[in-house]
């Protein structure tokens, strides 16, 4: 019997083809939103440090409202994860990629996933 690196297979099934958070994604996400709802965006720490303010003001006068904001439930460690000097994650994909054409195939996140997305959660959409 081999060892287990060589019968183990690893799939990282993750989208292979990337795109930009602050060029594409994020504006992307909020053209989406009805014209009415003003937003902008902002960095990753900078939205941790009003999380974290949100769950410390609410959660010393009253109970937090999960199902408004479930992000509360992961305050700590997005709070620990915006103070690590470590880079992000890398998941490598080549393995899912040569057994799946679907993977293969697959274009970059764009509005019409994001769109459909927003759709799916119930949200009105505006086409980006």
């Amino acid at each position: 019997m081999g060892d287990a690196a060589e019968v183990s297979q690893v799939y990282h099934v993750v989208n292979p083809h990337t795109t930009s958070w602050e060029t594409n994604f994020a504006k992307n996400v909020i053209a989406s939103y009805p014209r009415c709802v003003s937003m902008r965006p902002v960095s990753f720490q900078e939205w941790v440090r009003v999380l974290s303010d949100y769950a410390d003001k609410v959660g010393s006068n009253e109970m937090v409202d999960v199902d408004r904001n479930p992000a509360i439930r992961l305050v700590d460690f997005f709070v620990d994860v915006a103070k690590s000097d470590k880079p992000a994650r890398v998941f490598v994909s080549d393995n899912a990629v040569r057994a799946s054409n679907t993977l293969r195939d697959i274009d970059v996140v764009n509005c019409g996933w994001i769109n459909g997305w927003m759709t799916q959660w119930g949200l009105k959409v505006e086409n980006c």
